[in-house]
């Protein structure tokens, strides 16, 4: 199954997010929406992982949070990846106030890489997954729903990343949180 290192929300911010989908829901049936409980922020995709590379990635982990001291972060806006039609999901940016954000991705692709984790490699916007399009297309404009979408710039304080597993089910994808890594502690 994949995983992506993320982190978590609190209940102001869910629930603003979940306001969010109910105000596109009527309009864009076809997409699979989150449940509240499932957004998370996404900072880096680590995509299919080994039994093998599981431990390298959970030392990398815990060698990096030990280096990062907790950050206020906020929302930004509304917008649709990829950035060419057509649209696969619905996404809600973040962005930090002292490039802790910056840090801590950048952190991670070392320690990945030190550790021969094998891990994807690419580079992600950090960004919270509202909902996907399962299908080829959408009916209407979902980028120009989402850029007019009013996003609250609501604040929320990161202490920990987490390690997510992504299960594919009858119902969709749902995400597991299989480890919590408070910043400032080193966890090996």
């Amino acid at each position: 199954m994949p995983y992506f290192i993320g982190l978590d929300l609190n209940e102001q911010i869910r629930e603003h997010l979940a306001d969010l989908q109910n105000k596109s829901k009527d309009g864009f049936k076809e997409v699979s929406w989150l449940a509240k409980d499932q957004l998370y922020v996404v900072l880096r995709f680590l995509g299919e992982l080994s039994e093998a590379s599981k431990q390298p990635i959970r030392k990398a982990l815990g060698l990096v949070v030990g280096e990062v001291a907790s950050f206020d972060f906020s929302l930004t806006t509304a917008d649709c990846f990829p950035a060419t039609d057509p649209p696969r999901s619905l996404w809600v940016g973040i962005k930090d106030h002292n490039d802790m954000l910056w840090r801590l991705s950048k952190g991670c692709e070392a320690q990945l890489a030190f550790h021969q984790t094998g891990a994807d490699t690419r580079s992600v916007i950090p960004h919270i997954v509202l909902g996907r399009v399962p299908g080829k297309s959408v009916q209407g404009n979902l980028r120009r729903h989402a850029l007019g979408l009013r996003v609250e710039p609501l604040v929320q304080k990161a202490s920990e990343v987490l390690l997510v597993e992504s299960q594919s089910n009858k119902k969709g994808t749902e995400y597991v949180v299989r480890q919590r890594y408070p910043f400032g502690a080193t966890v090996v």
